[in-house]
């Protein structure tokens, strides 16, 4: 199951002021302190525009458990009209094949892509490293010079650890502002992530904090998702300093040993481009994830790329204002 359709997710969310709601084929449940997701029912988060405006996110499969494409989102359409929601925004897991699909079309195309908050579009394309291999196989496939930082790393002396909140967290957030205002990014607030960290701690899904430092100084950080057989980097972070230690080289290979040793098969980098290499063959270096892409490439792995997101609009009119607003600040 993916880890943001478990209720140990749900349970953050709420804890984080957000309303979450179970679906199943025939109702929509609001979830309380007495009620949890339970089998054959998926969660839908509700989201806030413009504070007076909802939305539904539904992330990492289907609303319920085998149902076809065209049913489940004729169900998530009557689920948010009757919330009241302007669209719901359906991102199907990667495991759905994807060759020559289309996503379903309702009656009067209420299934449309993304036309407003494309920047909080979930990644179509993400890539996954097999730690059932040995670490030497590991390290083996990963390119000739993501190997080299990570040994270089090693032998200047930086240390790749997991951290407790307490130990860790105010470098963790200092290192996360220090990557937002140097990328131009969006952040959550501090709190979310402190909240992500302390309530996402049991067997089924954990949130562990990973800082790498040099002599004491942090120069790298990440919050990485155990679920089930897949640890998933969630979130990451570097100093503007001492960069030529290559720290968050060292810090990805520790996550995956990590990760290999908590019984993990599966390391999910979360996102890379879907279109990574131009004409030439060459890597496509005008795609806004292009840097981001190369570094995660460079640890091997197999890119996979799913059918992507939908919105589903529940009040059409709304929704296309929305877009045309949208089309109009941009």
């Amino acid at each position: 199951m993916h880890f943001e359709q478990t209720n140990e997710w749900a349970r953050f969310q709420q804890a984080v002021g957000r309303r979450v709601y179970a679906i199943s084929s025939s109702r929509v449940t609001l979830l309380n302190e007495g009620r949890d997701v339970e089998e054959g029912e998926g969660a839908a988060i509700e989201k806030k525009i413009f504070t007076c405006l909802r939305y539904w996110e539904v992330n990492g499969g289907m609303p319920v458990p085998g149902m076809g494409f065209a049913h489940a989102a004729q169900v998530l359409l009557e689920a948010g009209k009757k919330a009241g929601a302007v669209f719901v925004r359906w991102t199907p897991s990667r495991e759905f094949p994807i060759s020559n699909f289309q996503f379903p079309i309702l009656k009067n195309s209420e299934v449309v892509e993304p036309r407003v908050l494309i920047r909080q579009v979930p990644p179509k394309a993400t890539l996954i490293v097999d730690l059932a291999k040995d670490e030497g196989t590991l390290l083996q496939e990963m390119h000739e010079k993501t190997r080299y930082n990570i040994r270089l790393a090693e032998r200047k002396g930086v240390r790749a650890n997991t951290m407790s909140v307490q130990e860790g967290f105010d470098a963790f957030w200092t290192l996360m502002q220090e990557t937002a205002r140097r990328d131009r990014i969006g952040l959550h607030a501090q709190d979310y992530y402190r909240k992500m960290l302390e309530i996402l701690n049991g067997d089924a899904v954990r949130a562990h904090l990973f800082l790498a430092a040099h002599d004491g100084v942090s120069l790298a950080t990440a919050l990485l998702i155990t679920c089930g057989d897949t640890a998933t980097y969630l979130h990451g972070g570097s100093s503007n300093e001492a960069r030529n230690l290559m720290a968050p080289h060292l810090l990805q290979w520790r996550m995956m040993q990590f990760a290999k040793a908590q019984g993990c098969r599966w390391y999910d980098m979360w996102g890379v481009a879907p279109f990574v290499r131009n004409e030439q063959g060459a890597m496509n270096s005008a795609h806004a994830w292009a840097g981001i892409t190369r570094f995660k490439m460079g640890f091997g792995g197999e890119v996979r790329e799913g059918i992507g997101t939908v919105d589903i609009m529940c009040r059409p009119l709304l929704y296309s204002f929305l877009a045309f607003l949208r089309r109009m600040r941009f």
